[in-house]
């Protein structure tokens, strides 16, 4: 039988979500899908867990592997076996509507879409449990322009979205495992949009991403690797760019996109890292300034409170004695 869409699932200890995961993924209503469960040295829990649902339906195929390789060895090993035309990723704490991958392939075959993303909501787990509609930035049903489809990628989030097979086996496309898997999903991305010729959104919000207090990306004790490893991610973005001569426009855009992707604004608080972030944007001159300015906007030196005029996220920020005031749409407040 033919695989419309292969999905690859990498698990590692989420054994608190992971038959949410499964059972969405099993319910799903598109017959012709492949299920990839990628065991990442895994804990029995989730052993237990993959066993109950292994069987539930065909073509689900999981790999165990005897050690963690890391979410992106994970993931290279479920594209390594995929057979589907599309390509999707769900996380193992995240769950998706029972026709999610059914609509994402259906619209990609009706537009001959390379790429098609969706809208998702965002659930905040904790005492506060909340759901919260995440759009993307601009609502144009198809993009070709790189400059557009760079403008309408709200973060480097890979599984909100399916990719023609073709495109990621033509192009070589991968998960970098030289790295921490900090912010790889950016770099799979950016390639991955850049290659393909049309991306097309579908507005509905079938993917539900679990934000979870205690996760990887929110532990303090890990703060300065995970910074460090986004400035080498940064570099490498803007390489890839240079390399494929991306224009001034399209290098504008990519900044944006990084500063809403990754934690540029965090590394400022940090002077070791601001220099090497500053050193890294030197041929952009325009973006470092704006960098420059958040730093002074964000973090200021005792002078800087006492006088000062910044510009952030919109915003101008004038400081004199110790009072701020704050511009935004010819309002101060």
């Amino acid at each position: 039988m033919t695989i419309s869409v292969s999905v690859i699932t990498p698990i590692y200890n989420t054994e608190a979500y992971l038959e949410n995961c499964l059972q969405s993924l099993v319910s799903q209503t598109l017959a012709d899908i492949e299920l990839i469960w990628i065991d990442n040295g895994a804990n029995s829990a989730c052993h237990q867990i993959i066993t109950k649902y292994q069987s539930k339906r065909p073509n689900i195929k999981v790999i165990h592997l005897p050690t963690n390789q890391g979410y992106s060895g994970a993931m290279n090993q479920g594209l390594q076996i995929a057979g589907g035309e599309y390509i999707g990723f769900c996380d193992s704490d995240d769950w998706v509507a029972p026709n999610y991958y059914e609509q994402l392939y259906q619209h990609a075959a009706k537009t001959s879409s390379d790429i098609v993303y969706t809208n998702h909501i965002l659930v905040h787990e904790g005492k506060a449990h909340s759901e919260q509609l995440v759009p993307h930035r601009i609502s144009q049903p198809q993009v070709i322009d790189l400059t557009d489809k760079l403008a309408s990628l709200k973060n480097g989030a890979i599984w909100d979205k399916i990719y023609r097979h073709e495109l990621i086996t033509e192009h070589g496309l991968s998960f970098s495992t030289d790295q921490s898997s900090y912010y790889q999903d950016n770099i799979f991305l950016i390639q991955a949009i850049y290659w393909g010729k049309k991306l097309s959104l579908l507005e509905q919000p079938y993917y539900y991403y679990r934000q979870l207090p205690g996760s990887l990306m929110h532990d303090k004790t890990a703060v300065l690797p995970r910074l460090t490893q986004a400035l080498s991610v940064i570099k490498d973005l803007l390489e890839f760019a240079q390399t494929h001569h991306f224009s001034d426009r399209e290098i504008d855009e990519l900044c944006r996109f990084m500063s809403r992707s990754l934690p540029l604004y965090q590394i400022l608080n940090h002077k070791d890292l601001r220099n090497k972030l500053y050193t890294i944007f030197a041929q952009h001159p325009k973006f470092c300034q704006e960098l420059q300015s958040s730093r002074t906007a964000l973090y200021p030196t005792f002078a800087e409170k006492l006088f000062s005029i910044s510009h952030h996220n919109n915003r101008t920020i004038f400081r004199f004695c110790g009072i701020t005031f704050k511009k935004n749409k010819g309002v101060c407040k």
